[in-house]
Order: structure tokens, then C-alpha cells, then sequence
């Protein structure tokens, strides 16, 4: 039996559409980790954003920051590049 599902990419760790063969190979994929794809976002963020952590420290000063709409551009593209080379060919 062929689907479509969301998985992620054995590979990249990313979250990719596929065609499966079957449910059971789905789940066994969407169990990994998503590090690469985590590691991938906080590049990102670093880079273009000037980000130190994605992760919330509960004061205002830390948590929230302005940001130019280039670098938003950049980070947005950025995304977009990493998604496309991580697709399958």
C-alpha cells in the first residue's frame, strides 16, 4: 500500500513529505531526532539574527529583540535554501 506522509528525513533529520510503502515505515522515521534540523534553525538565528538561544529565559531583556526587515530577509531565505537541499533528489 503506497501514502503520502510527513516524515523526517532519515538522512537530514529534517521534515520532509514522502511516498511511503507503508504506516509502520512511517512511524519508525518520525521517532528520530530532530537535530540536524535543530542545529539548522539556531544557525540560522545565530547568523542572520544575532540569536544566542532560541530557548525562552523568562525576562524581557532576553527574550525579546529587535531585528531589521534585511535580516529577516536573510534568515527567511536562509530557511528556505536549507529546506530545498535537504529535499531528496
Amino acid at each position: 500500500m503506497k501514502w503520502i506522509g510527513v516524515a523526517i528525513c532519515p538522512d537530514s533529520g529534517l521534515y520532509c513529505v514522502h511516498e511511503r510503502r507503508s504506516q509502520q515505515h512511517f512511524k519508525r522515521e518520525t521517532t528520530m531526532k530532530t537535530t540536524t534540523m535543530d542545529k539548522t534553525i539556531l544557525d540560522i538565528a545565530a547568523k542572520h539574527l544575532d540569536l544566542e538561544t532560541l530557548e525562552a529565559r523568562n525576562m524581557d531583556n532576553l527574550d525579546f529583540s529587535e531585528q531589521g526587515v534585511w535580516q529577516l530577509k536573510a534568515a527567511l531565505e536562509a530557511a528556505y535554501k536549507a529546506g530545498i537541499a535537504s529535499y531528496p533528489r
